[in-house]
């Protein structure tokens, strides 16, 4: 029974091993820029290959070009701006934990509710294992109210005269995440270039090794 490859030999659409073996090559790694599309005869899927490379490239090129405009930014930050972020990104994260925690305590205090009730229960012995069973799940489902309060602690109250204790540290920390970012996307910009030639030559050898099949 012929396969996707072999049938368009059958049906005419290959007619040369060469082109056959360059069909073929459609299974391997090189062409996985093309794995969705149906077969069909090309001579050349260079541009193909390169689109699916350069689209990762593009992608941390831009990350790239954007964590280095956002140090220079940060380098050039007056105290006053500074403190300005620093009130903007912490009230979003304070805002979020003080729901959070009133949220978890109120799930809690069902829980507590349900607890006690349950471990009052004087049940038969036959149905222990079930009121431990439910203790287990009640105990497991509580929601962990010190995780929240350890971050809203943490924060403070975003005084100037909080931010004035933490100044440098957050100013290093987010000089850090710059940082950060501008050496991964760096990185992967460059192994997506490397990947790309590699593929590429890969690629055009093999269409000069099967020049040689007479």
């Amino acid at each position: 029974m012929p396969t996707g490859y072999t049938q368009m030999i059958i049906n005419g659409e290959v007619r040369t091993p060469k082109d056959f073996l360059h069909l073929c090559l459609r299974n391997f790694g090189v062409c996985v820029c093309m794995k969705d599309e149906g077969f069909k005869v090309e001579e050349d899927y260079t541009p193909k290959i390169m689109e699916f490379y350069q689209k990762d490239v593009d992608y941390h090129k831009e990350r790239l070009q954007s964590a280095e405009e956002r140090m220079q930014k940060i380098l050039k930050m007056t105290d006053e701006e500074l403190y300005q972020q620093y009130v903007k990104e912490n009230s979003k994260t304070k805002k979020y934990n003080e729901e959070a925690l009133q949220e978890a305590q109120r799930i809690n205090t069902i829980f507590d509710q349900f607890t006690e009730k349950i471990k009052n229960w004087e049940c038969s012995p036959e149905y222990e294992n079930i009121k431990n069973f439910a203790l287990d799940q009640l105990k497991m489902s509580k929601e962990d109210e010190e995780y929240h309060q350890q971050k809203l602690d943490e924060i403070g109250d975003l005084s100037r005269e909080t931010f004035e204790t933490v100044k440098e540290k957050y100013r290093n920390g987010i000089i850090d995440d710059a940082k950060w970012d501008i050496d991964y996307h760096t990185k992967e910009m460059e192994n997506a270039e490397s990947r790309m030639a590699e593929v590429v030559s890969f690629y055009h050898f093999f269409k000069q090794e099967i020049e040689k099949l007479k």
